[in-house]
């Protein structure tokens, strides 16, 4: 049975989160979400995917578990794991594969950042630059965006995501730093990128929201 709750993690110490109650479902590794293919979630003609993540596990487990996947018979246009021994993040897309260094085994929800910039992936953790290389998002037929799996079944996650936002054109760091602990639907937040917002997680109800363009003017 899936289990989702919506909370504020008082156990987690990321002072980013002091007043902000993201939105968070919680992985066992044996249950994932799933949301339908739209043309919203592709971002290879510019864009950026953000979210907050805390992976728990202790014994690394025989793969990389999967944080986000939006895939298909083709492949994944983007797939986005934690590596298994919680020292980096894996990004796929279609054959392409980077590995992102970064220490994940502190316990504590840390906010990433991937913008995409016409074959320059952009990753960021924290608000910190941590990588900046060629990539390319591969536009591959998808037949749905998985949260917690790579489809449903493969490589399961286990830990917490929250506040996942997908963007259709890339967020520039200072943004990424300054909204990552808002409530960018707050009509007062002032997100500069609104129009742009294509899919924001509602995970408290287990949904991904997809603006229509009245709602975004």
């Amino acid at each position: 049975m899936m289990v989702i709750r919506f909370l504020f993690l008082m156990c987690l110490s990321v002072p980013v989160l002091a007043g902000y109650t993201p939105d968070l479902v919680e992985f066992d590794g044996e249950q994932a979400l799933v949301f339908a293919a739209v043309d919203e979630m592709y971002i290879g003609d510019g864009g950026t995917i953000e979210f907050w993540v805390v992976p728990d596990w202790i014994e690394a487990p025989p793969y990389d578990p999967v944080v986000l996947s939006n895939a298909g018979a083709e492949g994944a246009s983007y797939l986005i794991a934690v590596l298994r021994d919680r020292d980096g993040l894996g990004i796929v897309s279609g054959d392409a594969e980077l590995m992102v260094p970064f220490d994940f085994t502190d316990a504590q929800l840390h906010h990433v950042a991937l913008s995409y910039y016409s074959d320059q992936l952009a990753v960021y953790i924290d608000g910190r630059l941590v990588v900046s290389t060629e990539f390319t998002i591969e536009d591959l037929p998808a037949a749905g965006l998985w949260v917690g799996t790579a489809d449903g079944s493969t490589a399961p996650f286990i830990g917490a995501v929250a506040g996942l936002r997908i963007w259709g054109r890339p967020v520039a760091q200072e943004d990424l730093v300054r909204f990552a602990a808002t409530d960018v639907l707050d009509a007062g937040a002032g997100h500069p990128d609104m129009d742009y917002l294509r899919a924001i997680s509602a995970f408290n109800e287990a949904d991904l929201l997809v603006p229509t363009t009245d709602e975004q003017e």
